[in-house]
């Protein structure tokens, strides 16, 4: 499967916006993961600014996933915990 033309665009942004934060926060560090990426590893020699900036989009696009499936299994356990017993079911009817 190739990614579509829209994916790879907001991809090439984000890793912008990223290796741009980086940059600041390699100047200035503040209380945040990339600062201490920056000035522990990046800084000695230990990464490349680039895996810092690869490290920081792969823990966006985690995070982002694992609370996209966190809402949905809310969602569902609500669902299931506060609507009748069956009335999720195809063709269910209230009576």
């Amino acid at each position: 499967m190739v990614p579509s033309k829209d994916w790879l665009t907001c991809r090439s942004e984000l890793i912008r916006y990223l290796t741009d934060l980086a940059d600041k926060r390699g100047k200035e560090p503040k209380d945040d993961i990339l600062s201490q990426l920056m000035t522990e590893q990046v800084k000695p020699g230990h990464l490349d600014k680039a895996d810092a900036v690869q490290m920081a989009f792969l823990l966006l696009v985690a995070g982002n996933a694992t609370m996209v499936n966190m809402i949905a299994l809310v969602s569902v356990g609500t669902a299931t915990t506060l609507l009748p017993r069956g009335s999720l079911t195809p063709g269910h009817r209230e009576r």
